[in-house]
């Protein structure tokens, strides 16, 4: 039973990425299109279904419009993010491998914290906890504009900040009750957002820490030279330890939240609301996107 909920966590992360990045194509047919055609048959609209215009469809993420999204919370519950937040819960405290607070987690622990640069473990494993030093951040960068608009219920400043020390256990009450927002101008985002997250500096710097982060753990080194206990090591702790198992699952999926959240991103800069190639690339990806994106409209 342990082994399946990863795969579960992965389906339902993978569900969200494809449902919320993947815009629909609606084929109308031209006699719709032709206003002469329809004033000929309009004696028959009643008789005829409505048809919508090609206006009214908009891509799966942004399905709730800005000016009109229901204001009832109860209404506004993303059910795909709340499938996925009582999944990874699920599996957190019932079904990851290992034991809660084990001395091998807490030597683990220990070590990582003692010796930040050059700890005693697995290369894989030692990527995927820095990583944690990038991810939330470019999250943050994603969420932050139009976050008023998008999260009326919970303010999202504490669930942001909170993601960086606790991940999606802190994240996912947000992206609960969170509604897409493509009307976003500058005006609309804070002094820190507009500032710093905003900033072509801010992109620059933390592209160059995603690009560094292979180099300094060891993995790029572990790969070119063909370590064999590069993967299988890692596979030991995931299947042995529980701080691992939860950590590794947990970046996993605000790994693939950043990643469908770049789509609307790019729509309220008035960008082509599609997902880059190069924004699939794990940690890096989203960096890159921050680093190419436009500016927001100033209103």
């Amino acid at each position: 039973m342990r082994c399946i909920f990863p795969l579960v966590i992965a389906a339902l992360a993978s569900g969200i990425c494809a449902a919320f990045t993947i815009q629909p194509r609606i084929v109308i047919p031209r006699w719709i299109q032709n206003e002469g055609l329809k004033k000929q048959i309009s004696p028959a609209k009643d008789f005829a279904p409505a048809r919508p215009s090609t206006s009214s469809f908009t891509s799966l993420y942004s399905s709730k419009n800005d000016d009109t999204a229901d204001n009832s919370i109860t209404n506004n519950i993303n059910v795909p993010y709340a499938l996925l937040y009582v999944t990874f819960l699920t599996f957190a405290f019932n079904f990851a491998p290992g034991t809660l607070n084990s001395d091998a987690d807490t030597a683990l622990l220990t070590e990582l914290i003692s010796n930040p640069l050059h700890p005693a473990v697995n290369h894989l494993w030692l990527t995927i906890w820095d990583a944690f030093a990038i991810v939330p951040i470019a999250l943050a960068a994603l969420l932050l504009p139009g976050a008023k608009k998008s999260s009326p219920f919970l303010p999202p400043g504490p669930f942001i900040a909170g993601s960086a020390a606790l991940g999606f256990f802190a994240l996912g009450p947000l992206m609960i009750t969170r509604q897409p927002s493509t009307s976003v101008t500058k005006e609309d985002c804070g002094f820190i957002t507009k500032n710093v997250f905003e900033s072509k500096p801010f992109s620059i710097i933390l592209t160059i820490l995603a690009l560094t982060i292979p180099v300094t753990s060891g993995l790029a080194s572990d790969i070119i030279s063909g370590n064999p206990t590069l993967l299988s090591g890692f596979t030991d702790m995931y299947a042995s330890s529980r701080f691992v198992s939860i950590a590794a699952s947990d970046l996993f999926l605000l790994s693939a939240i950043s990643v469908s959240l770049i789509p609307e991103d790019r729509e309220r800069r008035r960008m082509e609301p599609k997902l880059p190639i190069y924004a699939l690339i794990p940690g890096l990806g989203p960096c890159l996107h921050l680093l190419l994106r436009s500016e927001l409209p100033e209103q």
